[in-house]
């Protein structure tokens, strides 16, 4: 109990106390800003991915035989997409690559060696490795990337809610831990 009751003793609110890199509104911020940039890459890269699927499944390429590179799916110069394809994504195992023994192995890290198991991973390069969705991955993928429910508007509502729960953290969250310490301290007298 009582570390606790020393950090929330010296944990510091205001700019003109502390070092400004430390205080609890740049730390809020900080996380709603990360929070925010995260939502706004998952819609991007789900739209997108979710465009290529449908692509797929609307041209009937499930078969290795019928096999399109990005390019050729218009798709080339897509860079989220290009991103959720890389070795390990979850996009990428949905899609097979039909010639991804000709592309170069590299020794994973120890992390992906620890976690995964993988010793080595493919380095497929994205402008000539050929692509399709297999059939049994067909409503797995349909799921995954379903983006018919998501809109611009849940996106722009899911910042603001952001935003709005930033500034009532600031406001709220100093007269909570000075709460949580009173407390605290009463315990420790």
């Amino acid at each position: 109990m009582s570390g606790l009751y020393i950090l929330t003793s010296n944990l510091r609110y205001d700019l003109g106390e502390m070092n400004p890199l430390m205080s609890l509104e740049v730390m809020v911020w900080c996380l709603c800003g990360g929070l925010i940039l995260g939502a706004l890459g998952s819609y991007f890269t789900r739209r997108d991915a979710s465009l290529l699927v449908n692509k797929l499944i609307t041209d009937g390429i499930h078969t290795p035989e019928k096999a399109v590179t990005l390019e050729e799916a218009g798709f080339a110069s897509n860079l989220p997409l290009r991103l959720s394809l890389r070795a390990g994504k979850p996009l990428r195992r949905m899609l097979l690559c039909v010639n991804e023994g000709d592309f170069p192995t590299k020794k994973c890290g120890f992390i992906r060696r620890f976690f995964n198991g993988e010793r080595e991973i493919v380095q497929t390069d994205l402008k000539t490795a050929r692509f399709y969705l297999p059939e049994e991955m067909k409503y797995r993928a349909e799921t995954r990337y379903n983006v018919k429910n998501v809109t611009p508007l849940d996106l722009i509502l899911s910042v603001a809610i952001l935003i709005a729960a930033g500034f009532v953290a600031i406001y709220a969250a100093p007269k909570l831990v000075d709460l949580l310490g009173g407390f605290l301290s009463s315990f420790s007298s």
